[in-house]
């Protein structure tokens, strides 16, 4: 789990810019990401990733489908998503260590 609210939301943010979706995050889901999200003005892809930072923010208010990741995330998507979740179960380390690799890449 994570160690802070801060750790959570930076996790989020990390996550987002993978896709080019920073725009929606600012410490929290801006108001624009909850009308992206309730329009689902976003290509597939992007709105999984959507859902799953509002899910991992917020458990449950994202409504990210595990079968929609798999149809429309491409192997690097999926990829940092679902460690992403591992390093979630890890704990904070774990989740650090993986913001910290995708900010240095």
């Amino acid at each position: 789990m994570f160690r802070d609210q801060a750790q959570r939301s930076k996790a989020c943010l990390t996550l987002l810019t993978l896709l080019g979706l920073e725009r929606f995050w600012n410490e929290r889901p801006t108001n624009e990401a909850l009308e992206v999200l309730d329009a689902k003005a976003l290509s597939s892809g992007e709105l999984v990733y959507l859902q799953a930072a509002l899910d991992i923010w917020n458990p449950g208010s994202g409504h990210a489908e595990i079968g929609e990741a798999l149809r429309h995330l491409d192997t690097a998507c999926a990829q940092a998503l679902w460690t992403l979740l591992f390093a979630i179960s890890a704990g904070p380390n774990a989740i650090d260590a993986w913001i910290e690799e995708r900010v240095a890449a």
